[in-house]
């Protein structure tokens, strides 16, 4: 085979086998390849080696294009269930959005009513709280007055009390001089009455202590007597025993 040929066999095998997007520049690089060998017959020798890779690299590149349309595919199928989520989040957004205005709409209504609900109790309640306190202000006053009328009668009270502590001084500082004069009378008696009392046992006793002095003396004129006899007896026996 001529190198002409199998350059032009191998530029089209590579073509076919990948996507050339310069062909100039593939021919190029196939004319670089074909000066690296030297002679002919190893040109020759070589050539269908060459050959048999590309065919090799082609069916290879066949299987990686048929990988990449199952891919596509599957991409493609990606994005259609992509877009289908997307159409279903943008009905559930147009849903949301409806369900939003209409919790808007009811929020504004309710705060409406309420808000007409507050002022009508406030204007009840301010009336309520006129009425207590003009209620209030009846009462305070009729307890200023009751207080008053209290505190006149608390004051003749305790005028007439004091009036009273006083008649009661003064007939507790004459009765305090009775008791003093009658207190002591009572302790001068009983000083008498004591004394008296105190002499008639000192008089007892000045006699008892006589008597029982008279006794002691007898008791010993008769021992005194006892021991004469008993030595007289004695002296007896010895002289005449």
């Amino acid at each position: 085979m001529q190198a002409v040929e199998w350059i032009d066999e191998l530029e089209n095998t590579l073509s076919d086998a990948v996507e050339v997007k310069n062909r100039e520049a593939l021919h190029r690089y196939v004319v670089q390849v074909a000066d690296r060998f030297t002679g002919p017959e190893e040109s020759s020798r070589m050539i269908p080696t060459i050959l048999s890779e590309i065919r090799d690299i082609k069916a290879e590149s066949l299987v990686i294009q048929g990988e990449i349309r199952e891919i596509n595919e599957e991409i493609r199928a990606i994005n259609g269930r992509l877009e289908a989520f997307d159409q279903r989040f943008e009905a559930m957004d147009e849903r949301f959005g409806e369900m939003n205005r209409q919790m808007d709409k009811r929020f504004a209504e309710l705060i409406h009513q309420m808000d007409k609900r507050f002022e009508d109790m406030s204007h009840q309640m301010d009336k309520r709280f006129d009425d207590m306190n003009h209620q209030m202000n009846k009462r305070f006053e009729a307890a200023d007055k009751r207080f008053e009328d209290l505190n006149h009668q608390m004051d003749k009270r305790f005028e007439a009390t004091d009036k009273r502590f006083e008649d009661l001084n003064l007939q507790m500082d004459s009765r305090h001089g009775e008791l003093v004069q009658q207190i002591d009378r009572r302790n001068q008696e009983l000083i008498q009455q004591l004394n008296d009392r105190f002499r008639e046992m000192q008089h007892h006793s000045d006699k008892r202590f006589e008597d029982l002095n008279a006794r002691f003396n007898g008791n010993q004129v008769m021992m005194a007597l006892g021991f004469t006899v008993l030595a007289t007896m004695m002296t007896v026996i010895r002289l005449f025993g």
